[in-house]
């Protein structure tokens, strides 16, 4: 890499003056090649970070504290650099652990954790040299704020939970209530949180049949975070074998436990079996649509662009439903009818009148306001299923009603 030193003065140095041989013999020691650190910062230049990162380990490990530390934070960055991210990262700890006074290795790995999501490690290195760095001061001031503003979040996203919870009653009646003005709506039910519901369903078509079960949402995660899991679970009967075959494998599937992953925006980002499921009959992916239909009326139609709605409001919309497993986008006209106390919970009911030609009926919820829970529907709808060979017209009533409420999802 470098030229070999040239003695200056041959063979014959024993006969120069012995203070010229002095400052010869320490140009031989000294000028042959440039220090360490110099030689690694020339490779850094020349783009040979690996290298870089071993001279700048050597040049440590001839120093004292605090330039060891100084060394191995810059052997940590050419790491890095190589793409060596874990030995970059050791080189960091090994910093800290050899000169713990060395306050810009805490800030160093601060600096880390934070780009890497990693606010508990940043907080606590930030921390410990606050006193000394402003920059880790502020930080860490802007870490503990988000920190409390989430807490408070999450602590009114339990407290509600908590409250709905305590308010659901299954014997009390519903009782119509005498209020007129609006409410502001949730765009988003509380997380986390686990809703069942106990469902009866009446079909008349091609066959007739009745079926009860429950079915069980849970939505998973942390009310501060930008996405959350749903997972869908039916709690079915045995099937009887008089049912028509789509339907049993319709409904048999969805025994086991499906999860949509959410983003803050309603939009369903993955569909699949919680654990290994079926490849035939219905499938996550296939409920997909529906689910995001429902998550953004909820999130869009319902509320309106003020988040308030008052009994006699009207609104349209869209919404999705599965049919034979495809999914219908179905047009719809909603109008608020009333505030009504349903198992011991305040909601609004609203009505909904379907208006796509494959799928076309009425729909009324009760919607609790504060947490965007439904706590009651009922749905009469008409929808067509064609194929090849023929043409079944079906008309479904269903009908549920919120049993439990827990809140850890």
């Amino acid at each position: 890499m470098y030229a070999p030193c040239v003695k200056p003065f041959g063979d014959r140095m024993h006969h120069t003056h012995p203070a010229l041989a002095a400052a010869a013999a320490l140009t031989l020691v000294l000028g042959c090649k440039p220090p360490l650190e110099d030689q690694a910062r020339a490779a850094a230049t020349r783009g040979d970070h690996a290298e870089a990162a071993e001279l700048f380990l050597d040049a440590a490990k001839a120093v004292p504290c605090p330039e060891r530390g100084r060394l191995l934070l810059a052997r940590g960055e050419m790491l890095e650099l190589d793409g060596q991210l874990q030995s970059a990262g050791r080189s960091i700890d090994k910093a800290i652990e050899l000169c713990p006074e060395y306050v810009d290795g805490w800030w160093a790995r601060a600096q880390r954790a934070y780009k890497a999501g990693d606010r508990e490690r940043a907080m606590a290195d930030a921390g410990r040299v606050k006193a000394s760095l402003p920059e880790a001061a502020e930080l860490y001031s802007d870490l503990a704020m988000e920190v409390e503003v989430e807490r408070g979040v999450q602590r009114r996203t339990d407290q509600l939970v908590q409250q709905v919870a305590a308010a659901l009653n299954a014997e009390k009646q519903t009782v119509r209530l005498d209020r007129t003005g609006s409410m502001i709506f949730a765009r988003q039910v509380p997380v986390p949180i686990t809703l069942k519901y106990q469902i009866q369903q009446s079909v008349r078509g091609d066959a007739t049949f009745e079926l009860k079960w429950a079915e069980v949402w849970s939505y998973r995660g942390d009310s501060t975070e930008s996405t959350f899991n749903l997972v869908r679970t039916l709690e079915l009967p045995p099937l009887e074998r008089t049912l028509p075959l789509p339907v049993r494998l319709t409904m048999s599937n969805q025994r086991m436990p499906m999860r949509f992953l959410i983003s803050d925006h309603g939009k369903v980002l993955e569909a699949e079996w919680l654990s290994k499921g079926p490849d035939r009959g219905m499938r996550p992916e296939m409920l997909r649509p529906e689910i995001e239909g429902a998550l953004t009326r909820r999130r869009i139609y319902d509320p309106g662009e003020d988040g308030r709605r008052a009994p006699g409001d009207t609104w349209r919309g869209e919404d999705v439903r599965v049919v034979d497993g495809k999914p219908v986008t179905v047009p719809y006209v909603a109008e608020a009818v009333g505030y009504e106390e349903v198992r011991g919970i305040v909601t609004l009911r609203i009505r909904t009148r379907f208006e796509a030609a494959a799928y076309k009926g009425t729909e009324e919820i009760w919607l609790h306001p504060d947490s965007a829970i439904t706590v009651r529907w009922v749905r009469d709808v008409q929808y067509v299923i064609e194929s090849d060979w023929s043409v079944q017209h079906w008309r479904d009533h269903s009908e549920g009603v919120l049993a439990e409420v827990e809140g850890d999802g």
